[in-house]
């Protein structure tokens, strides 16, 4: 498989470069056509790992769980430095500059940039980590962090760190629950050489290879080959009514996401059937970002209607 550089789509995978022929590629939540292609999972971590409560312009190391390693271009790493600017490297690093930069930079670390700019963990949520043993991840969340300026700005991000047990380079997903101010920030890996990178979004600009960030995309950072997989196109799907809510239980923000074949709206009943917010959908499908914080902890129902067509689900709203 080879990508033409002048055909090069937002449906397409991002190479890593410059060089021939790539290491690294980017595939977001839109690459369809692609077996890489990750799915918007995301897992809430805000309450149940460990939060670092960093100041202002401040990274923090922390060390990675026994049998853990982070293998990246081929180097291995027990050791993650997490920084409040929106930014993982491996190993052990110090730097904490908030003023991001178009990839690659030389005086930055090898990093994931999920979200560089000036962010202010002391308001919001915090940042988080957690290690899922089951699932073998490592997973940094910024919970809600707000943005240094403007200050009321905040968004609600993750990393996980997929553990291949040494055998080829970890895959990266970052995934994104709300969508609120990337504007001026950095989106992208670089390599330890400081002169490899893929830059997904700088400063409002994205790559012709990326999808628009908004609540619900995810960016799976890999070694894997682009291999399509499509053998024939598929016979057109009958029109279907589906409605998720994640994550469930929920606490603070969720992101819900549906599908309509026609124009559609969101209801929202407590346990005694009633109406409690309604909300008009545009047909087809998409997502948003709920934030139910006027509700008291308990038990309800959301259900989506589309002409004949209905779609519900119990929700557990917590503290």
């Amino acid at each position: 498989f080879t990508v033409v550089v002048g055909e090069m789509r937002p449906i397409d995978p991002i190479p890593d470069g410059p060089r021939e022929p790539p290491l690294y590629w980017a595939y977001d939540d839109i690459d369809s056509f692609y077996t890489e292609r990750p799915d918007f999972e995301w897992v809430e971590i805000a309450g149940v790992g460990t939060r670092l409560n960093l100041r202002d312009d401040e990274t923090r190391q922390v060390d990675l769980p026994p049998g853990f390693v982070w293998r990246y271009y081929g180097q291995e790493f027990n050791q993650v430095s997490i920084c409040g600017n929106g930014w993982i490297a491996p190993g052990y690093t110090t730097y904490s500059a908030y003023t991001n930069q178009s990839l690659p930079y030389s005086s930055a670390p090898p990093f994931i940039a999920a979200n560089w700019d000036d962010l202010y963990p002391p308001a919001g949520g915090g940042v988080w980590y957690y290690y899922d043993s089951a699932g073998r991840r490592f997973i940094v969340e910024w919970d809600s962090v707000h943005y240094y300026s403007p200050r009321d700005a905040w968004d609600k991000f993750e990393v996980i760190i997929s553990d291949t047990l040494g055998e080829r380079n970890n895959e990266v997903l970052v995934q994104y629950l709300s969508a609120n101010n990337y504007i001026s920030s950095t989106v992208g890996i670089q390599d330890p050489s400081r002169t490899i990178a893929i830059q997904c979004l700088f400063n409002s600009n994205y790559h012709r290879g990326a999808g628009r960030l908004r609540p619900g995309s995810a960016i799976k950072y890999t070694t894997d080959q682009p291999v399509t997989g499509l053998a024939q196109e598929p016979e057109p799907a009958p029109p279907v009514v589906h409605l998720s809510l994640l994550p469930n239980p929920l606490r603070g923000s969720g992101l819900i996401r549906y599908q309509a074949p026609g124009p559609a709206e969101l209801l929202l009943f407590d346990p005694a059937g009633r109406r409690l917010e309604r909300r008009r959908l545009e047909p087809g499908g998409g997502s948003l970002l709920w934030s139910p914080d006027w509700l008291a902890r308990g038990v309800y129902f959301l259900k989506l209607k589309s002409g004949e067509r209905t779609s519900g689900l119990k929700v557990l709203i917590l503290d």
